[in-house]
């Protein structure tokens, strides 16, 4: 355990989020702090989509909708609005649109 190589700590926290499932990381060391945060941070590519289906979602007024050629429904958007979610709060940038319609 090397508790001054925030390298080291960032692979951990995204081995743990990755293949692990784990959306949180206690820390003991000032320095792991911002590591562990940016690698349980969703990766950009998920959050765009989740951003879009949320959007599409509620203009279907939550009914099943289809987005880059697969169902979504309720299972999903709750997946999705998750991970929205964890972007939010761990300080990563959202469409305006998203802040505006889900977190004003």
């Amino acid at each position: 355990l090397d508790l001054k190589n925030p390298y080291q700590t960032y692979k951990d926290a995204e081995k743990a989020r990755n293949e692990f499932g784990f959306l949180r990381m206690w820390s003991i060391y000032p320095t792991q702090v911002q590591a562990i945060v940016d690698a349980m941070k969703p990766d950009f590519t998920e959050l765009e989509d989740a951003q879009n289906i949320l959007i599409a979602a509620q203009d279907a007024e939550w009914g099943p909708i289809q987005y880059d050629g697969e169902l979504h429904d309720r299972a999903t958007y709750r997946y999705f609005w998750e991970l929205v979610q964890r972007a939010k709060f761990s300080g990563t940038k959202l469409q305006d649109i998203v802040e505006q319609r889900f977190f004003s």
